[in-house]
């Protein structure tokens, strides 16, 4: 049975009955779950993302003066097949194209709509994409910016 003498309190300040016993207290906040969940995401980019903005210096292209391309960014990725689709008008048809989604560290800003990313390394390695949409949220464990695939573009270089 247990009596008065056998009652206490615990290091989170909780009632506890029986004999004293050492018990352990983990404080969790929003950012330290955040922070753990944006460490992990992070360890699963293995490819890179050079992203790119039309509007650098001109460049000659087959004897073609093209636009250039200027870099934005260089930061770790990897991209997600997206289980989502958007429409796309084709002359009069509306089409059902599928969205991938690149995932890159939390705290990516500057990337606009329409930018280009070239990825190197893991399975998309050697592949371009458009940005769809640029939003950007916060407290997320990485940002997933929907893209689309498209051809290396005139003038691009590595």
């Amino acid at each position: 049975m247990v009596g008065p003498a056998d009652t206490g309190t615990d290091n989170c300040q909780r009632t506890i009955r029986g004999p004293p016993r050492r018990r352990g207290c983990v404080v969790v906040s929003l950012e330290t779950v955040l922070a753990a969940g944006q460490r992990a995401a992070q360890s699963r980019m293995k490819a890179r993302a050079t992203i790119k903005r039309e509007g650098g210096p001109p460049v000659i292209v087959d004897g073609l003066e093209v636009p250039g391309w200027q870099q934005v960014a260089s930061i770790p990725c990897w991209v997600d097949g997206g289980n989502t689709t958007r429409t796309v008008t084709v002359g009069q048809t509306e089409v059902q194209v599928a969205t991938r989604v690149l995932k890159v560290p939390h705290d990516t800003t500057g990337l606009r709509d329409g930018d280009i990313v070239a990825v190197v390394g893991g399975a998309c390695d050697g592949r371009f994409f458009r940005i769809v949409e640029a939003t950007i949220a916060d407290q997320k464990k990485q940002q997933e910016i929907p893209v689309s695939e498209v051809q290396k573009p005139e003038g691009w270089s590595a």
